[in-house]
């Protein structure tokens, strides 16, 4: 795995020789049944990619002996599980205010206290207040007086869809987690300082509709492998729409040259655990065609 691919190759060795043995007790044709066992483990794989429905979270951590945190999750589909958790992960580094406008004309004052405009006609953004010696951004402040702000590398009224990506990037750790830093405070007197970015909210929520549209492209990685082995996958779908650019698939059926090369190359690719989702995804269908060729077995043993 390098670069957010993930190759998988399937010759006639390994995990082949049970698929020829299947083969072999179903009297069907080695390709045929090649392409059948292709179809069924790109389906496998889709399955264990994420994002998961609510059910098969609580499904999975009942079976570590967990509970779900977030009860809400339970009833959601695995696209609305998706669009949730990258809602989720931008706001944790993200803050965005309503009703605020910056422009070419905004004053910044020294003053304590000093609001800040854009313009004459701009509704207010925030304060800009003193604090450790530096000039800060005051961005509300409870009932019983705690002030929450950041720092003005922090403060970005006018920031781009390109800022906030690059932002949310930045707090990904190697496995593409969001870190939780942004949900921790750097607490001085009455201050809390907010390890944020801090933008217009309009904008916070164009870019995380942007990147919902994203959900379903680690499975549509699979998408190319499924559809090369005869699946069916409809190209308007939240996991069939990625599957012609999120990854690749070279088959061959042909007798003495049955081999499948397929590449995933989604960005949960590079970040995610695909290497332990193919074993279990190998494992299981290794184990379902034992159960094949011996439900094979007995129907032929019953015939005669």
């Amino acid at each position: 795995m390098s670069g957010g691919m993930v190759t998988f190759k399937v010759d006639e060795s390994g995990f082949s020789k049970a698929i020829l043995d299947l083969a072999a007790v179903s009297r069907k044709s080695f390709e045929e049944v090649f392409a059948d066992q292709g179809r069924l483990l790109a389906a496998e794989l889709m399955k264990r990619t994420p994002p998961f429905s609510g059910k098969a979270l609580v499904r999975m951590l009942d079976a570590r002996g967990a509970k779900l945190r977030d009860t809400e999750v339970e009833d959601l589909s695995a696209l609305a599980v998706g669009k949730r958790r990258v809602e989720k992960d931008i706001r944790k580094v993200v803050y965005g205010l309503e009703g605020a406008k910056a422009g070419p004309g905004m004053m910044l004052s020294g003053r304590h206290n000093q609001v800040i405009r854009a313009s004459p006609n701009a509704t207010t953004w925030g304060t800009m207040q003193k604090c450790e010696g530096q000039q800060a951004m005051r961005v509300f402040a409870t009932k019983g007086g705690t002030v929450y702000g950041v720092d003005m590398n922090h403060w970005a009224p006018d920031a781009g869809i390109s800022d906030l990506a690059a932002h949310v990037q930045g707090a990904r750790g190697k496995r593409g987690r969001v870190t939780m830093a942004g949900q921790k405070t750097r607490n001085i007197g009455r201050w809390r300082w907010l390890n944020v970015l801090v933008t217009k909210e309009e904008m916070v929520k164009e870019f995380v509709k942007l990147k919902q549209w994203m959900v379903g492209e680690a499975r549509g990685g699979w998408g190319a492998f499924f559809t090369a082995c005869g699946g069916k996958l409809g190209s308007s779908g939240w996991v069939g729409k990625h599957a012609k650019r999120a990854g690749t698939c070279k088959a061959s059926f042909e007798r003495g040259n049955v081999s499948i090369t397929a590449v995933n190359h989604s960005r949960w690719a590079s970040g995610g655990d695909p290497d332990r989702i193919i074993e279990k995804a190998m494992a299981g269908r290794a184990e379902a065609i034992a159960g094949s060729m011996e439900h094979e077995l007995d129907r032929v043993w019953r015939k005669h």
